[in-house]
């Protein structure tokens, strides 16, 4: 084989330890972060908060029926449906 085309093949070999090396420690810090907090379902919820959740919906969708024609909606449902 060519010289140059073995050295060109290390490096590519050595870019690809490189790569599979950083992946790996990338995954194994993510996956120490992971687990320590708690879950949605555990946590408690007052009925303050869940009012609160429920006031900034209707709030929002008010505001959306305002801005937004119900002709426009249905021009994008449809032309979502012909994406598919």
């Amino acid at each position: 084989m060519n010289k140059t085309l073995i050295i060109n093949c290390l490096k590519i070999e050595c870019k690809m330890k490189i790569l599979v090396s950083l992946s790996v420690a990338g995954l194994l810090l993510l996956a120490s972060c992971g687990g320590k907090g708690k879950d949605a379902a555990s946590m408690s919820y007052s009925q303050e908060d869940a009012n609160e959740v429920i006031a900034y919906y209707n709030i929002t969708v008010d505001l959306m029926k305002k801005l937004v024609a119900t002709d426009d909606i249905s021009k994008t449902l449809a032309y979502m449906k012909k994406r598919r």
